[in-house]
Order: C-alpha cells, then sequence, then structure tokens
C-alpha cells in the first residue's frame, strides 16, 4: 500500500471515532474529496455535517465538476449536485440546507434552474375560453410535481429528484429565508427566459448564462487558491512546446508561485522518493535524481520550492494534458513531470551530453523552467519527428487490399493537417489501419503520437527483436537522449516492419 493509499485508511478510520466534528475542519478540502471519492456520498454527508462554511465551498467546486475528456475544460453536472442533494436530505433536510445556503448563489440558482421552475402565482390564474380564444389544454406530463410556497409556484422540469428538492426548499424556507428567497427569484428569472423570435441571437440562454457565470466564479476561487485550471494548463504547455535553440535562455511563461503543495502534488517525502530511486529507474533520472538530492542536502527552503514547482507541473499534467487516450493519475503526472525535467536538463548540456550537471543547477534555475526545456525538446524530437516520419513511410507504403489503400490515405492526411497545427496527436484515432499491418508497431505509434509521448514495451521488444510476450499496457517515460535515439531507431525500422 502506497503512503497515499495509507494515509487515506488512516483518515477513513476517523469515521469510527468520537472525534470526527474537531478534525474534519483541519482537513484540506482535496483530502476531504478523496475521502469522498473513497467512501461514497453517504459518508460525504458526515463530513459535510462537520465542515466549515469554506470548507464546502471548495469540496463542491472539486466535485461537481468534471471534464469530458483528458485535458478539455471543466464542466459543471447537475446530475452529480442532484446525488448530493439526495444523500444529504436521506441524512438531515436541515443539513442540505445548511449545504446549499454556504455555497455560492449562483452556483445553486444555475443548477436548480436544471430541475424546477419557479413562478408567480398569477401566471396560473384560469383563463376562461371564449369565442375569440383558443385555449390548448394538453395534458402537463409532470401535474403532479407542483409545490406552492410562500408566493411562489414550482415546477418540475423532469421527475426525478422532486421529493429531495421539495423537501430542501421547506428547510430552506425555514431556517434560511434570505437565501431561499435569492433563489427563488434567480430560478424564478431563468424559467421567464425565452429565446428571440427571429432565432439570429446566438448569446447563450439564461439558464447556460447562469452555468457559465457559476463557472467562472468558480475559476476565480480555484485560482486565488493556486490551482491550475484546464485552460492555463493547456496554453502553458502549448507555450512550453516551442522550438528553442541549444543553450538559449529559458525563459519560465508561468511563475511557479501559483504551485499549490495539494494532494495533487507530492509531499516532501514522495518527492524525495520520487527523485532518489534505485536501480535501472533512477539510471534514466540520474541528472534530476542527483541535482535534487544535493538541494535538499544543502538548501532545504530552495528544495521545498522546487517542489511546490513540481507539484505545479503535476497538476498541469493532469488539468491540461492527455496520456494517450486518458487522464493522468497524480503519480503519473509526478513521474512524468520529473522524466520531462531530466530531459530538459540534458538540453542545457547541449552536445556535451556527458558533461556534469554544476551542483547548484536548480539553486539558480526554476524547475518550471527546466521542465518547459525538456517539454520542447519531447515536441520536436518526438512528436513532430514521428509524425513526419510516418507521413513519408506512409507515401512509400504499398498495400493490394483497396480498402487498406483508403484507410492509409486517410491516416496520411489526418497527419499532415493535424500534424500542420501542431498538434499530431489529434490523428490518433486514424492509426487503425496500422493494426491491420503489425499489431506491435500499432501499438507503439499509439504511445508516440499521445499528447505526451511514451516508449510502449511493444516499442523496445520491435527494437531489441525481443519475442517473448510483452504487457500491451507498460510503457516507460521518455526522459533522456537514448530514449529519442530508441524512437528515432524505431521510426527508421517501421518500414521494414509494415512490409514483412
Amino acid at each position: 500500500m502506497s503512503k497515499h493509499d495509507r494515509s487515506i485508511s488512516a483518515l477513513a478510520r476517523l469515521f469510527d471515532s468520537d472525534h470526527l466534528a474537531r478534525t474534519v475542519p483541519e482537513l484540506a478540502p482535496e483530502v476531504l474529496h478523496h475521502l469522498v471519492l473513497h467512501r461514497g456520498l453517504d459518508v460525504g454527508a458526515d463530513l459535510v455535517a462537520a465542515a466549515t462554511d469554506e470548507q464546502l465551498t471548495s469540496l463542491f467546486d472539486l466535485d461537481l465538476w468534471k471534464s469530458p475528456q483528458p485535458g478539455l475544460e471543466e464542466q459543471l453536472d447537475p446530475a452529480r449536485f442532484g446525488e448530493w442533494l439526495e444523500a444529504l436530505v436521506d441524512k438531515d433536510p436541515s443539513l442540505a440546507a445548511r449545504t446549499v445556503a454556504a455555497l455560492d448563489v449562483r452556483l445553486v440558482i444555475a443548477v436548480m434552474s436544471r430541475y424546477i421552475r419557479v413562478f408567480d402565482p398569477g401566471v396560473f390564474e384560469r383563463i376562461v375560453p371564449t369565442e375569440e380564444v383558443e385555449v390548448d389544454l394538453a395534458p402537463d406530463p409532470f401535474a403532479g410535481h407542483v409545490h406552492e410556497m410562500s408566493g411562489y409556484i414550482i415546477r418540475a422540469r423532469r421527475p426525478d429528484l422532486w421529493d429531495a428538492i421539495v423537501a430542501l426548499l421547506n428547510a430552506l424556507e425555514d431556517e434560511y429565508r434570505g437565501r431561499f428567497d435569492e433563489m427563488m427569484i434567480g430560478c424564478r428569472r431563468l424559467s421567464n427566459d425565452a429565446p428571440e423570435i427571429d432565432g439570429l441571437d446566438d448569446l447563450l440562454d439564461a439558464p447556460g448564462q447562469a452555468v457559465l457565470d457559476a463557472t467562472l466564479e468558480r475559476e476565480q476561487r480555484q485560482s486565488a487558491q493556486g490551482y491550475v485550471t484546464a485552460g492555463d494548463a493547456k496554453a502553458f504547455l502549448e507555450m512550453a512546446r516551442r522550438p528553442r535553440q541549444p543553450r538559449e535562455p529559458y525563459e519560465s511563461q508561468q511563475t511557479h508561485g501559483r504551485a499549490r503543495p495539494s494532494i495533487v502534488g507530492p509531499d516532501e517525502h514522495d518527492s524525495r522518493a520520487l527523485v532518489e530511486r534505485p536501480g535501472e529507474e533512477a539510471s534514466s533520472l540520474s541528472r534530476i535524481s542527483r541535482v535534487m538530492r544535493l538541494l535538499g542536502e544543502h538548501d532545504p527552503d530552495v528544495f521545498d520550492e522546487r517542489m511546490k514547482e513540481l507539484a505545479f507541473l503535476a497538476g498541469t499534467l493532469v488539468a491540461g494534458c492527455s496520456l494517450g487516450d486518458r487522464a493522468f493519475t497524480p503519480r503519473e503526472a509526478q513521474d512524468a513531470a520529473i522524466a520531462v525535467c531530466n530531459l530538459g536538463l540534458e538540453q542545457w548540456l547541449g552536445a556535451s551530453l556527458d558533461a556534469p550537471v554544476p551542483d547548484d543547477f536548480l539553486k539558480t534555475h526554476q524547475l518550471v523552467t527546466v521542465f518547459e526545456a525538456g517539454w520542447a525538446v519531447l515536441h520536436e524530437q518526438v512528436s513532430l519527428f514521428v509524425a513526419d516520419s510516418l507521413i513519408n513511410t506512409l507515401r512509400d507504403l504499398r498495400c493490394h487490399d483497396l480498402q487498406t489503400r483508403r484507410e492509409l490515405l486517410a491516416l496520411e492526411r489526418e497527419l499532415m493537417k493535424h500534424r500542420a497545427a501542431g498538434a499530431p496527436w489529434r490523428a490518433r484515432l486514424a492509426l487503425d489501419v496500422l493494426a491491420i499491418l503489425d499489431m506491435p508497431a500499432w501499438s507503439s505509434l499509439l504511445g508516440l503520437l499521445s499528447e505526451c509521448p511514451v516508449i510502449s514495451a511493444a516499442l523496445t521488444a520491435i527494437i531489441t527483436h525481443d519475442t517473448r510476450p510483452i504487457d500491451v499496457n507498460a510503457f516507460e517515460l521518455i526522459s533522456t537522449s537514448d530514449h529519442i535515439r530508441d524512437v528515432h531507431t524505431f521510426m527508421a525500422q517501421l518500414p521494414d516492419v509494415l512490409l514483412r
């Protein structure tokens, strides 16, 4: 069991103790969130009951937004709010009311407007039909989901959660009347919204604008706390990919002050373990391991600063980059950040790859800046190189099957388009045709044409002529010039591999 897992297990045992109310207010929101994910919303209700208002805001900021794909902007998930609402009301309607009252009212209005519509009672005054007025009396599918309270008519937009919503509203009305009125007025405004008749208005409708406003407020809160948004992360990584000449000064595009040493980043013990590994794994990270170890021994304060930068880099990879077709795990992101930094150190050495790195290198150079150096090399010498080599290979490739030829041509076009945009990994789906020609080569190219390129076990087997069974999910992060040479060797052998 890892240290992180042991910590989570130890915290989980708090639920069996009498100290929950005293302990929870001292925990970081990230820890609360991991406990919720680890133990479920039933336990989450107990955590919420003991949490402060500030913790509740941060906890829901972490839990209610999800990214549809790795590296894309996170989006508000009303269904997740609904799951929370049911769990809290089942625990105690007063607890649900207290939780909702503690949250940003714009967030509550944006989510609740997905479930209910709110009107003034006068809207539903009986209309008496006349000879001049015909009234459509079509049945209302949610006719049984109507509730009147305090001068408002609440009607369901959808039948689920109705009982929980009514229980919440009754508790809010009794215990938090000011917040209740704010929410009702906001939902009423959104309920009366209608699109322009001419259909020429491209602006968001009011409910959509409410979601956007809530999302922007959340981003401002998280930015103030040091979190990296997906947009900021992608912008940082894109800027870092710009090619540079050897020994050109590397000015950081982003200050490391935005890093937050949270559960996403390593603590000091884990950080030292990451850069002080024994054996073969450490040998590929020898340069970064050595300078980080020396920094920790001789200048602990600067070492702590570099650890914060490492947390920022790991968080940036989680928020703004994908590993194949999935997101990084926190540990994978830490490993990848260190691997890229090791590659960046080699960039400073230029042609003298055997030259030692100065002992005080990281005392005078930010780790973020070193990462940018390695990230640029990774993009130029792996991502773009592999795309260019594969395009040339496809042009010379001869195949007798007509359908396969068509798919190979489509792959070539996709690669050319995305290579021109500097993002060849967007052509990954079109690589499937290569599985017909050679499965290990296809698997190897999937690893290389990733937003963060990796060396798959299949690639290593191809260049070493190893015929033993391999783990199709195994891969190695690219951290040295030797790794890059292996990539170039594989691409040189690829035409023969595909034709054999």
